[in-house]
């Protein structure tokens, strides 16, 4: 069974980005095959797009460093489990949409294309999205789709479905934005009545009678959840509710269920009440929003659609919408319903980001600058940190190995740089009742091109702590841990055990550093000493 995940929009890029950091945490966990990839964007210079790009070859990096572990019995799982397999749509021949028309019936009468579109649609480029005009976008993939060419990164995974239901295979397939916008709301239902022409394909005639035509294929829906500053006027954002309110009454006539006009298996939906507010753009590098919960909940959707039941998909029982509600605290003396750990459905977000985020910590004060300035030749060995040092370290001499192992700890320290300021964005941009703080108070922090941000006080991450990890973070220069000295001044190393809300008292450093040096390696080679390092460094990170 084939999984396929297309990422539609930068939205869709966004709940990519939350995927695979799910997927480190290990709250994403899809282990069969590889998770194939796809993302839809025709805006190539998006901020957020760039982003999930550079994400994911800096996961399959960190991936790669800790190797293929066999998870013994007692163990922990120490994430980064997915694979994940990258396709595009994101480039195709520039034209504006009376080009497009041209090619069709529609072309040969001006008053029927002028009918259908305004003039600033007929004129408008789509080299950076369909700014918010969705009956252009659904157009464009309609004609475009099945006239890319062969040697196409889109046409290459279709070629995989069509391959997988030739066999008889039932690829599970989930298309992931907003349809609120331009590119989600017109690629998501276009792409997925082209996939499901192809299941005419299936040699099993009553596969063929299901929804979906034996291919099981579902929706990740973002309803709105954000507002803009004020802008030109080419996306309006009181417009985003009376677009999303007529996305759902065409997924609720032809979406979901039997018949032969349907065409999900399954349908997803998250929104928010409480909208944050993004600074206007039209797309290219300066879309680059801050996380948002709503992301991460996304991509909780999509591992449960890719994971529920995956001996065997059985229709009548699960067709339909997965509905949850977050588990908020009763609303306090100032009326607050704050997010907890618990509130989640999956028991093992705590654990997985907890992990995740005391292991970037312990790096920061105690082993990532020491080590690394060992390896590099920048001071003598097994000086710092010199029991972790000799233990997974000890035998690695030659130049090349020694440089081998520098290479893994930076891949490692530019994960754990997105890592830290995903989570502090997806915190700052929390509704001001989920968090203890009221707007405007917390720590601030720079933000790059996004300016300033605000990381509040929360039941989640200790918010000062956060602080000083994030400045830490994004202060090296790429990912290298001996480019500043450990994290230290007001913070201890002891201080990891405050790091997440609400742990007993512990998960300490001495706890963690008694683990970890409990092992060591004999290998000379620098990627296999990493490997052994990290993976244990992340068991011993880990909250039970």
């Amino acid at each position: 069974m084939g999984c396929y995940v297309f990422y539609v929009g930068g939205s869709g890029s966004k709940m990519l980005e939350a995927s695979l950091h799910a997927a480190a945490a290990g709250v994403f966990n899809v282990t069969d095959a590889p998770v194939n990839t796809v993302i839809v964007d025709l805006d190539q210079t998006g901020g957020n797009l760039k982003r999930a790009k550079s994400l994911i070859g800096i996961y399959k990096d960190v991936r790669a460093s800790i190797g293929d572990r066999e998870e013994k019995e007692g163990s922990a799982d120490i994430g980064f489990r997915t694979d994940f397999e990258l396709y595009a749509l994101t480039s195709v021949e520039e034209r504006a949409m009376s080009g497009i028309l041209a090619s069709t019936t529609i072309g040969d009468d001006r008053e029927i294309a002028r009918a259908l579109y305004t003039d600033y649609e007929l004129e408008m480029s789509y080299q950076r999205g369909f700014y918010g005009h969705p009956n252009v976008g659904a157009h464009f993939f309609a004609s475009q789709l099945p006239n890319l060419p062969d040697n196409h990164s889109f046409t290459e995974v279709i070629d995989k479905i069509r391959q997988e239901l030739v066999r008889g295979g039932r690829p599970r397939i989930l298309l992931a934005g907003s349809i609120f916008g331009g590119t989600g709301a017109s690629a998501i239902p276009s792409i997925a009545k082209y996939i499901r022409q192809l299941t005419d394909l299936n040699p099993d005639p009553d596969a063929r009678r299901t929804v979906g035509g034996g291919a099981v294929i579902g929706a990740m829906l973002l309803l709105p959840y954000f507002a803009t500053t004020k802008g030109d006027g080419v996306i309006d954002y009181t417009q985003f509710e009376p677009k999303a309110k007529a996305a759902l009454e065409y997924y609720a006539k032809e979406g979901v269920g039997y018949g032969d006009n349907k065409v999900f298996n399954a349908i997803y939906m998250v929104g928010s009440q409480d909208k944050v507010v993004y600074s206007y753009c039209t797309g290219g590098s300066e879309q680059n929003n801050a996380a948002h919960l709503v992301d991460f909940l996304g991509a909780e959707a999509v591992s449960h659609f890719l994971t529920t039941n995956p001996d065997g998909y059985q229709p009548e029982e699960q067709d339909g919408h997965w509905l949850f509600n977050l588990d908020l605290k009763q609303p306090n003396d100032e009326g607050k319903t704050l997010l907890g750990w618990d509130a989640f459905p999956e028991e093992t977000v705590r654990g997985g980001f907890g992990r995740l985020l005391r292991t970037a910590f312990v790096l920061a004060t105690s082993y990532g600058n020491p080590i690394v300035k060992d390896m590099s030749g920048k001071q003598s060995f097994f000086r710092g940190q010199d029991a972790a040092t000799k233990l997974f370290f000890k035998k690695v001499k030659a130049d090349n190995e020694r440089e081998e192992a520098v290479r893994c700890f930076r891949s490692t320290g530019l994960y754990f740089t997105e890592l830290v300021r995903w989570v502090a964005e997806v915190l700052a941009t929390l509704p001001p009742a989920m968090v203890k703080s009221n707007p405007g108070e917390g720590y601030p922090v720079a933000n790059g091109t996004q300016g300033a941000m605000t990381i509040p006080s929360n039941e989640l991450v200790n918010g000062a702590l956060l602080a000083r990890l994030y400045q830490y973070y994004t202060a090296l220069s790429d990912g290298r841990f001996d480019t500043q000295g450990p994290l230290s001044g007001d913070i201890s190393q002891e201080d990891v055990k405050k790091l997440i809300y609400g742990l007993p008292g512990e998960y300490t450093f001495e706890t963690i550093n008694t683990s970890l040096v409990s092992h060591k390696v004999e290998s000379m080679s620098g990627k296999a000493c990493f490997e052994a390092f990290l993976a244990n460094l992340l068991e011993a990170c880990r909250i039970d």
